[in-house]
């Protein structure tokens, strides 16, 4: 299997959202969606939300 990053300068953190947020759900659906095996959730993400970036933050 090819991985696009070296999993010598990969890292994993652990995200914990606080009990006080009433709905968790669609944050772990995002998670999921962005994070997941799934390529074409992240193509669809990547698409509807490309309109909104600021183009002056990107530092490239």
């Amino acid at each position: 299997m090819h991985h696009s990053c070296s999993a010598d300068s990969r890292s994993l953190i652990k995200i914990t959202l606080p009990a006080a947020c009433e709905d968790r759900q669609p944050v772990k659906d995002l998670v999921d969606d962005l994070m997941g095996r799934d390529p074409a959730k992240r193509f669809e993400f990547i698409q509807r939300s490309a309109a909104e970036v600021d183009e002056e933050a990107i530092d490239a």
